[in-house]
């Protein structure tokens, strides 16, 4: 059985595609869990993880960690077979 061997995409912090990518992971979709921590930083007012201005917040929040810490650091996010490195 062949393996599929990942292709990586490298994504600059302010690449719309990486904000998308880190939005979803941390505020979390109806099939897949938020990061715990943004339930409560979010508090109640955006506890359903189906609003669009949760996504739409926590990528803001999340944009200036990706902008601030792009000098040296990186981040790695899957999808199926694509391994992003935000840079």
């Amino acid at each position: 059985m062949a393996s599929k061997i990942p292709r990586f995409i490298v994504l600059g912090p302010a690449s719309t595609k990486a904000k998308a990518l880190v939005g979803i992971y941390f505020a979390g979709k109806a099939n897949t869990d938020p990061e715990r921590s943004m339930n409560w930083v979010l508090g109640p007012q955006l506890a359903n993880v189906d609003d669009p201005m949760r996504f739409d917040v926590v990528s803001m929040w999340l944009s200036y960690s990706m902008a601030s810490g792009a000098d040296g650091g990186i981040m790695l996010g899957v999808t199926e077979a694509t391994i992003l490195v935000l840079v």
